[in-house]
């Protein structure tokens, strides 16, 4: 008579176990001492100004890799004038090279083609590239739902320091709106710079991409872009 309740206690531990995501291996360290991750964009289309800034991550799942960064940094807010259409991306592009902020001559990685190239008014660019770089680490995506009160951190650089490589800002899931998601970080920030940076979960996992924000009458809050939308785009 307990072999039921033992054999469904076995598979309770067993599906519990799957479905635990694993948390990355630098996730418990200091977060001076995390990998680097973030990325700064160098762009220029045919045409148009050059320009640099906003940033970017690689992401890696079902080994394939590819950028990740926000819509709009092809278009006016971030300097490209006029602004490049989505699907005139890959017709236009010139060179497009991504690094670490604090060192652009260092592990550079160019660009090669956009992969989402309709258009959409979902605010993300998910994109290939040419070379891979050992010293900068690609996020795995998080594949679980993300809920209202999840601690989420932001990586991101303000864009007066310059000498900033990745800081981590401690934030709260707010509100989820259709494929947004919106966070309130711990302490405020100078969020210009931050479009496209990625927010991880506590197992070290992209959850999403920041695309805008809100700052008015005392409230701080991030726009996210959900990780989920970018899956298709994946091989």
């Amino acid at each position: 008579m307990k072999w039921p309740v033992l054999l469904y206690s076995v598979l309770a531990v067993f599906i519990l176990s799957c479905a635990s995501p694993k948390t990355e291996n630098w996730w418990n360290k200091p977060q001076n001492e995390w990998p680097q991750i973030l990325l700064s964009n160098s762009i220029e289309f045919k045409n148009r100004p050059s320009v640099s800034g906003a940033s970017a991550f690689l992401l890696y799942h079902n080994n394939d890799t590819v950028v990740c960064t926000a819509r709009h940094v092809v278009e006016k807010p971030i300097g490209i004038v006029p602004s490049v259409p989505q699907d005139s991306v890959n017709i236009l592009l010139k060179d497009w090279k991504l690094f670490p902020r604090a060192t652009p001559d260092f592990d550079s990685i160019k660009i090669t083609k956009l992969r989402n190239t309709s258009p959409s008014p979902l605010d993300f660019l998910v994109l290939e590239a040419k070379t891979k770089s050992a010293s900068i680490t690609a996020l795995k995506p998080a594949l679980d739902s993300v809920h209202e009160s999840d601690v989420i951190y932001i990586l991101g650089c303000e864009r007066s320091d310059t000498t900033c490589k990745q800081n981590v800002y401690k934030s709260k899931v707010r509100w989820i709106v259709d494929s947004q998601i919106i966070v309130e970080p711990e302490s405020k920030f100078k969020a210009a710079g931050f479009s496209g940076t990625p927010a991880i979960n506590e197992n070290g996992e992209a959850i999403g991409i920041a695309t805008a924000v809100y700052n008015e009458e005392g409230e701080f809050y991030l726009y996210l872009e959900s990780i989920h939308q970018i899956l298709p785009y994946l091989k």
